[in-house]
């Protein structure tokens, strides 16, 4: 990703007022192994492809977001009927 693209993401997440920009280690494990529940046991399989990425997280939020309503997969065509994006 060019530095270009990361200074737009940078932007349009906020940074450094609403989140910050932060790299984390991320093991991609099959879905197979998601819905059993093996991925947790494969964790010392050194065959799991592990990767770097990149990730925005708010370090700094108040007690109120704790209380808002939490969704397992967001998607705009959810049926909770929220979009999202900039209008």
């Amino acid at each position: 990703m060019s530095d270009e693209c990361l200074a737009r993401l940078d932007d349009f997440e906020g940074v450094p007022f609403l989140y910050q920009r932060d790299v984390i280690t991320v093991r991609i494990v099959s879905q197979a192994e998601y819905k059993d529940g093996t991925a947790a046991s494969n964790a010392a399989d050194e065959k799991q492809d592990v990767v770097q990425c990149y990730t925005y997280l708010s370090k700094h939020f108040g007690q109120a977001l704790l209380s808002k309503e939490t969704f397992r997969l967001y998607d705009s065509a959810g049926s909770h009927g929220l979009p999202y994006g900039r209008k």
